[in-house]
């Protein structure tokens, strides 16, 4: 049966956001912590763009507290892009003196409140961590001064990173957790869907 309302038979064409030409923003603006070893200019822009669109559809808060999925999405999102990414498990060390504030994220003998094995995961991307999902364990727990995510130095791991205003994060590798392959299973459609949520909203190239 034909479909008689008003307009039923037009086409609408939504116009894809584009990438924005040198994109730049503050960090600290976005609740982004940058390791003082990364030099700004020389990150991808288009990183920083993906971070602000992350923030923007949700993504950050829907997801940032769910490591392994926001960073299976991130590198799936930046291999689409023709970015060079892959997965990585980490333990997170963060700081602030000033503040008094510590929290370690992934340590493999450390049991969370729900009773499962701690662990971590982030994404690497051109010599840079990206660790993009800690909505509840730093933004939540210390407060709107604190950071959802950091970008650091890949080739300075067992080393302190200063992150100025949001203190210092120090990453340290350790070994895949075996059960992280079950979670790795039953996330594969909530990463489809959400990178084609991510892609009616802006152009893949």
């Amino acid at each position: 049966m034909a479909d008689n309302w008003p307009g039923a038979n037009k086409v609408i064409i939504q116009r894809l956001e584009p990438w924005t030409e040198d994109f730049r923003i503050d960090p600290q603006d976005w609740s982004l912590g940058l390791s003082a070893d990364v030099n700004y200019k020389d990150v991808d822009p288009r990183i920083f763009e993906i971070w602000k669109r992350f923030y923007d559809i949700g993504f950050l808060q829907d997801f940032g507290h769910q490591c392994i999925l926001i960073s299976a999405l991130l590198r799936r999102i930046l291999k689409m892009h023709g970015i060079n990414a892959r997965t990585e498990e980490i333990i997170t060390k963060y700081s602030h003196d000033g503040r008094q504030w510590n929290q370690i994220i992934g340590i493999p003998e450390q049991i969370t409140h729900a009773g499962n094995v701690d662990t971590h995961r982030v994404v690497v991307s051109n010599g840079l961590i990206l660790d993009w999902a800690h909505r509840d364990s730093i933004h939540r727990m210390f407060g709107a001064m604190s950071p959802r995510g950091f970008i650091g130095d890949y080739n300075k791991l067992d080393k302190v990173q200063e992150l100025g205003f949001f203190g210092q994060v120090k990453w340290k590798q350790r070994e895949t957790h075996p059960g992280t392959l079950n979670i790795d299973y039953y996330i594969r459609e909530d990463v489809l869907h959400l990178t084609r949520m991510y892609f009616e909203r802006y152009l893949m190239r």
